[in-house]
């Protein structure tokens, strides 16, 4: 169950990347395919199971939201990185859009060290 879990968050994981730029892309050009179905509706769903197999995957293996400062700075930037791609999005501002690059960099590093300050400080 638990390597299930983890292969699903990783390929979300990679393909809410892969939507974040390919949309960002368009935004930037004003396409006419942000209208398509596929663009609008895919990455809800991608970013739902992206946070459903990160949840599902955490509680597996002990680690908690609000207990590990890592976890819960990880949860918070996502949360973040998907609200401001799906604002941006919707309101078809590229700039807000673009923000979210920041969070995203940070829930990044911050699983690679498995620290709240994203490799950034300690000791």
């Amino acid at each position: 169950m638990f390597l299930a879990l983890k292969g699903l968050h990783l390929i979300t994981l990679t393909l809410s990347i892969v939507m974040f730029f390919t949309r960002g892309t368009m935004l930037v050009r004003n396409s006419p395919r942000l209208d398509d179905k596929l663009i609008s509706a895919a990455p809800n769903y991608i970013d739902g199971l992206l946070v459903v197999s990160a949840l599902g995957t955490a509680i597996i293996i002990g680690w908690y939201p609000f207990v590990d400062a890592w976890v819960t700075a990880k949860l918070l930037a996502t949360l973040v990185y998907l609200g401001l791609t799906h604002a941006g999005y919707h309101s078809r501002k590229a700039r807000i859009h673009n923000l979210a690059a920041i969070p995203l960099i940070y829930a990044l590093a911050t699983v690679a060290c498995r620290d709240p300050l994203a490799c950034f400080g300690g000791p």
